[in-house]
């Protein structure tokens, strides 16, 4: 495998001089050279780590980000399907989702547990007090999965924004992904959300600023991200799930997302560590040179499904531990303006 010079786990000891985009520290600071682990292209990509407020990020942002999202990346799938296997999958989502919005319903609960990071969204927006008139604005919502559930359960004024999926998306229920960059939305929401998604934008100070603009007076900008303040980055290195290069343009530390909520006009009210079990998985697979999932032999993927099933109880427990440390490698931020 084309693996990069520096092994997991352990910090570069090559510095290069850049000016950090978000705490404007101008200096030396460690670089890393990351591999394309998801899609299995293998293209190196330049990383820094800020020597000031810890922020990973790109050492030049890919001109054309768009070619690095393919037609089957999971987020822009579509949301409605055909056939008998599709209407079976959506009755046994449909619960997993009640499970998460509601918090109620045995079998819900056992799909999300099988895969909890689906429906960490809607795990989000049960802490805020919701009505069907809550203005409700997803920011990198891909085709629009969580989104699609509350506007089936009488929500109706929901709304995504995605620059990646082909067209505006327009559902029977009512519900409307814009084809749009999210800079140049207008209105006013009294919850901006971005689940997974402002990891994936060039400009994170525009990007805050302008959802300060659009969020309503007493409402919530949410902001969930991996981050490197975890046991994941530390002890995986470059093989962290979650770096997830070059998609994912800047990886904050706590300090470094705290100086971007400050310069934007934001508190942070509550701080939630949101990581799952991906951390080791994902992680074990690119340590271990494993393929991706759609390029897999039948081998391969069997293989991997009797690892992570024997792995999944102390790898379940271990995450909970980190959460509850405040080392899981992903943070779920939720702000109000000043």
């Amino acid at each position: 495998m084309n693996k990069s010079p520096f092994p997991p786990g352990e910090a570069s000891q090559v510095k290069e001089q850049f000016t950090c985009r978000i705490c404007s520290s101008m200096g030396e600071h460690k670089v890393f050279l990351v591999p394309e682990f998801q899609c299995g292209t293998k293209e190196i990509f330049k990383y820094f780590e800020c020597s000031n407020c810890g922020c990973l990020q790109h050492a030049e942002i890919p001109a054309d980000l768009g070619r690095y999202y393919p037609t089957d990346y999971y987020s822009l799938r579509p949301v409605e399907g055909t056939g008998l296997k599709k209407k079976f999958k959506h009755i046994l989502d449909r619960k997993r989702d009640r499970s998460a919005f509601y918090g109620k319903g045995v079998l819900g609960w056992l799909l999300r547990v099988a895969s909890p990071g689906v429906t960490s969204a809607l795990n989000k927006l049960r802490r805020l007090d919701l009505n069907h008139d809550t203005r409700i604005l997803d920011v990198g919502s891909g085709s629009g999965h969580f989104l699609h559930f509350l506007a089936d359960e009488g929500f109706r004024r929901v709304t995504g924004v995605e620059p990646f999926i082909p067209k505006t998306l327009h559902y029977p229920n009512g519900l409307k992904i814009l084809k749009q960059n999210f800079t140049e939305l207008n209105g006013e929401w009294d919850v901006i959300l971005f689940n997974h998604s402002f990891e994936h934008i060039p400009d994170n100070i525009e990007t805050l600023q302008h959802a300060h603009k659009l969020l309503a007076s007493g409402g919530w900008c949410i902001i969930e991200i991996p981050s490197v303040s975890s046991y994941a980055w530390h002890h995986y290195g470059i093989y962290w799930h979650q770096l997830d290069a070059p998609r994912h343009i800047f990886l904050h530390s706590l300090k470094s997302f705290q100086i971007l909520a400050e310069k934007s006009g934001f508190i942070i009210r509550e701080t939630h560590y949101t990581s799952d079990p991906s951390q080791f998985w994902g992680s074990e697979n690119y340590s271990r040179g494993v393929k991706p999932k759609a390029t897999r032999t039948a081998v391969e993927r069997i293989s991997n499904l009797i690892y992570r099933s024997a792995s999944f109880i102390p790898q379940y427990l271990r995450t909970y531990k980190l959460n509850q440390e405040k080392q899981g490698d992903a943070i779920a931020f939720y702000l109000q303006k000043k």
